[in-house]
């Protein structure tokens, strides 16, 4: 060591002891300039901000899209109206609420969907009611016509069995000879061959009826009766009569149900 550099610094002695020198950061101490991971940072945010106002612009031209849309409901409930009344109100009371809640056009269209659908059951209703009882009313008439037709049948018959019972003297026929067409032609020349045909049963191909042996819709019955009157008499021997008979006829209506035909049956007895 230098003899002069040891004497110096002998006496100096020890001085106090300075940190070094540190590097300074230019980027840092410069307020102007970013750091690289802040810039990142900032990049992001704006990002995750557009993607936001992306999304709410997207909505709202949803709804807008929504709100602007005439309501599918009441363009089908009005033209259902005209067809399809009931179905075409349902409908447009559907419309009618949901262009309220919605704010989409078709409101007008949904209160004409609900008036021309209610109009037709203001309308029908009425005739509905009409239509059923002129239906009614109708087939009662048509029912009473027929019931006429059966009384003046089973008058014709006992008319003519009394006649023949006058000419012969002997009684009534038996069910087989009422119903033989020829004994008929031969002793009831007077009688109508259809008169023996309940109206129900008349038909184009039909032009004679046999007669039961009981009571029975659409169909005439005959019953012979021995002199009580009660027990029945033979009805297969031909060419053989019988003291008392009953002609029964079933009516439809009940306009002749009274004591002297009850359960809907109008009966004409022998005179004898």
């Amino acid at each position: 060591m230098d003899p002069q550099n040891q004497n110096l610094e002998h006496q100096s002695g020890p001085g106090p002891i300075v940190d070094p020198p540190q590097p300074v950061n230019q980027e840092s101490s410069n307020p102007g300039v970013l750091n690289p991971t802040d810039n990142m940072t900032m990049e992001n945010s704006v990002g995750a901000n557009s993607l936001d106002q992306n999304k709410v612009n997207a909505n709202q031209s949803q709804q807008e899209t929504i709100y602007e849309k005439t309501n599918s409901f009441s363009v089908i409930g009005l033209i259902c109206a005209f067809i399809f009344p009931l179905l075409g109100l349902i409908l447009s009371i559907i419309a009618l609420k949901q262009t309220k809640e919605r704010q989409q056009k078709g409101h007008t269209m949904a209160i004409w969907g609900i008036v021309i659908s209610a109009s037709w059951f203001v309308m029908i209703v009425p005739l509905g009611i009409m239509a059923g009882l002129i239906i009614t009313t109708a087939s009662g008439i048509q029912q009473k016509a027929r019931d006429e037709q059966r009384r003046s049948d089973i008058n014709a018959v006992s008319g003519q069995l009394e006649s023949f019972n006058a000419y012969k003297r002997l009684g009534y026929p038996v069910l087989t000879d009422l119903n033989n067409t020829k004994w008929r032609n031969t002793y009831l020349i007077g009688l109508d061959s259809l008169t023996s045909c309940d109206p129900l049963q008349q038909g184009a191909n039909i032009k004679e009826c046999m007669f039961g042996n009981k009571p029975k819709p659409n169909e005439y019955s005959y019953q012979t009766w021995e002199s009580d009157g009660v027990t029945p008499c033979r009805i297969n021997d031909s060419g053989k009569t019988c003291p008392k008979f009953t002609l029964t006829a079933t009516l439809e209506s009940t306009y002749y149900n009274n004591v002297e035909n009850a359960n809907n049956l109008y009966s004409k007895n022998s005179m004898q």
